[in-house]
């Protein structure tokens, strides 16, 4: 099924925590601290060219949508956000798919909660699409840590 812009991009069609993407080990020390200076968006199909939002968390969220649905409202932690980034995704940069950077300016700072060295992300589409079946996307942070 296509998605529309503003589409939450989810493993799983049920509302919840299955929609979250966890970025393991960002802090250098659980409850560590630092600062967000790039995401990098990749995906497993070369033909893709798009913008996704990622937005990143310091605790766990669950939307109220599962994939597919219309993000906006749907989550409702934003006292632990820590802000988004748009990423671009440029087609037939990688024969076996495609990847995307941004950088931050200034840096986005991350305090995670005492032992936890995890952020959480949740993805939106800015640009609409009709995914590749089984069509993959990962979201790596790059962090100058504490």
């Amino acid at each position: 099924m296509a998605y529309a812009v503003g589409d939450l991009i989810g493993g799983n069609v049920a509302a919840g925590p299955g929609n979250l993407l966890t970025l393991a080990n960002v802090p250098r020390i659980p409850g560590g601290t630092g600062r967000i200076i790039r995401l990098r968006v990749a995906t497993n199909q070369a033909a893709f060219a798009g913008t996704l939002r990622v937005h990143l968390f310091k605790t766990a969220v669950a939307p109220s949508v599962g994939d597919n649905g219309a993000l906006a409202g749907a989550v409702a932690n934003y006292v632990n956000y820590y802000g988004s980034a748009d990423v671009t995704l440029g087609q037939g940069i990688l024969a076996d798919g495609s990847k995307g950077f941004m950088a931050f300016s200034p840096p986005i700072g991350f305090d995670v909660p005492v032992g936890v060295s995890d952020i959480y992300a949740v993805l939106e589409t800015r640009t609409a699409f009709t995914p590749a079946a089984s069509q993959r996307f990962s979201v790596t942070i790059e962090a100058d840590v504490d």
